[in-house]
This record gives structure tokens, sequence and C-alpha cells, in this order.
């Protein structure tokens, strides 16, 4: 839409799973977090399995509209993830890595959905 000033917000919750996948509490609501802003650290429990809950918020004229990316992931000790989150015509995209304590090259975490939750 040219010509409208948009404005996006990006909004953080962490879901920690307990009793196999049945039930969720909310670990960690970071709220809005800035795109444009140097990153901000949060802290996943190693090796339990955490749903993270990217939310997009657009604004703007007549404009409002919210989506959402989700994703699990069950950090391993000693290492650290980095998730890119880029705004671009429109459209989000979230990549998750994680960072090699010993330097290596890393990883990219695959996508996985919450009815991937008994294998992940």
């Amino acid at each position: 839409m040219p010509g409208r000033l948009f404005r996006n917000a990006l909004l953080l919750g962490v879901l920690s799973w307990l009793a196999a996948c049945g039930t969720a509490v909310l670990y960690q609501d970071s709220g809005a977090l800035a795109l444009r802003e140097p990153p901000s650290a949060i802290h996943l429990p190693e090796d339990q399995l955490s749903q993270l809950v990217f939310k997009f918020k657009t604004v703007g004229g007549n404009y409002s509209g919210l989506t959402s990316y989700s994703t699990l992931l069950r950090p391993r000790a000693v290492h650290t993830y980095a998730a890119t989150v880029t705004y671009d015509a429109g459209l989000y995209d979230v990549e998750i890595r994680e960072i090699d304590p010993h330097g290596g090259p890393g990883r990219k975490i695959e996508h996985r959905s919450l009815s991937e939750c008994h294998r992940a």
C-alpha cells in the first residue's frame, strides 16, 4: 500500500511443555520487541521443550493485522541460539540458528510444529 505509514511490532512468548506435551505453561513473556533495535536476550531452560511464539502486529491507516509463527525448540546445554526476524514487503521471516560453543559453523534449526511435540 504505497504512501501509507505502517508500524510493525514483534511480540515474543515462550511456553514450556510439561507432562509429555500435554500441558504448557507460560515460561516467559518478553512483550514487545523492536525489530530494528539491538537484540534482546531471553533465557530458555536447557534440555526442556519450549515453544517459541512470535507474533507480528502491523498497524497503519485503516489496517490492522496480526500473524504469528510458532516453533518447538529443545535447547542443548552450553549452546546459544539466535533468532533473526526480518520484515520485507509485508512478509515476516524467522530463522533460528544454534551457535556452536567451540566456534564451529553452527546449524539452522528447522521448524517444528506443535503436532511434532512427542518427537521433539
